[in-house]
């Protein structure tokens, strides 16, 4: 983030002190990482920010080496660092400044200033909510993981209090009711259909899957905005996105030889004979036994043909199961959480 958001060009200049100082991390830092905008900052905090992480660059660490993947470490310059005492308004805290290397001190003791304060704990919970339970977070869930917070920010305590709250395991309101991210989409697939590589070493198998997700915007090293990657259902179901995930998925199931998949075999290996019982079990699999009776009936429609007769133990219906594994991986249940 420090090279993303231009902190290698934040250097203070001594002689001309407005020069040189880039503020888009220290803003950032403020609006995505911890308080947000609604803390209530102003540009003056932002200002002052900024200059406490003057001097905070990186380096690399294999200039010379060809051929290989770029490695960076951090790099502290105190020759670019504004060694004055920093006031931050909305804190109410002034960041004593420090001389020469000591100058990096003065960054760590902001970062835990902002870590804990109230408007970091409990952005940091209602996006935990959000992404465990439901799109709007309930308040009551918030405050919950707010008390579990502790001294430093106790993860595991925050979501055994979210987890284990009587609520989410009891209201209906909560279970399934957030789509699945393009990724988890892909995954599910894998999971569904018992899908492996050939190959553990061939990239293609998993490009395949990376294609179903990337082309549908879910990107986890591009992403094209720092505030990353959003969580909530409705960023996800939209006609292009799903239509991108649905091309790359299908074109899975339409030639499953080529990634593992042999539904025959796992009919067989279930013990399964009709076609009720087989929807039912590939259902259950890609749904979490949570499908809808339209659902079922459908998918025993499709195995069943025009001639109404699936018979797994008679005959070769790879291509009826083909068929129902593409009507299930669009069925609106699978694209839920």
């Amino acid at each position: 983030m420090s090279q993303y958001l231009d902190n290698d060009q934040n250097r203070f200049n001594e002689r001309r002190e407005n020069d040189g100082i880039n503020e888009n991390y220290g803003r950032e830092i403020l609006e995505l990482s911890t308080v947000g905008v609604e803390a209530g900052y102003t540009p003056v905090d932002v200002d002052m920010v900024s200059r406490v992480f003057s001097g905070w660059g990186y380096e690399r660490t294999n200039p010379n080496a060809d051929g290989v993947a770029a490695l960076y470490d951090f790099r502290f310059n105190p020759e670019e660092h504004d060694p004055q005492d920093k006031l931050i308004p909305f804190l109410g805290t002034t960041i004593t400044g420090r001389e020469g290397a000591a100058g990096v001190q003065e960054g760590e003791e902001l970062v835990g200033i902002l870590a804990n304060h109230p408007n970091t704990q409990s952005r940091t919970c209602r996006k935990l909510v959000q992404l465990l339970v439901a799109d709007d977070a309930p308040a009551g869930f918030v405050q919950s993981c707010i008390a579990a917070w502790g001294v430093d920010g106790d993860v595991e305590a925050m979501l055994r209090a979210i987890l284990l709250n009587p609520a989410y395991i009891n209201t209906a309101a909560y279970q399934r009711n957030k789509a699945k991210t393009p990724f988890e989409y892909s995954v599910s697939v894998i999971r569904a259909f018992g899908a492996r590589p050939d190959d553990p070493t061939s990239d293609n198998f998993w490009n395949r899957f990376r294609d179903a997700h990337e082309r549908a915007g879910h990107n986890f090293v591009r992403f094209p905005v720092p505030t990353g990657l959003p969580e909530v259902s409705a960023a996800w179901l939209n006609s292009a996105t799903m239509v991108a995930a649905y091309n790359s998925v299908t074109d899975v199931i339409e030639n499953r030889q080529n990634y593992g998949i042999d539904p025959m075999a796992k009919i067989a290996d279930a013990g399964l004979e009709t076609a009720e019982e087989v929807a039912a079990y590939l259902l259950a699999l890609g749904t979490a036994d949570k499908f809808s009776l339209a659902e079922f009936e459908n998918v025993v429609a499709v195995l069943k043909g025009d001639d109404g007769i699936f018979e797994p133990r008679v005959q070769d219906e790879t291509r009826a199961l083909e068929k129902a594994m593409g009507l299930i991986v669009v069925a609106p249940s699978f694209q839920i959480q």
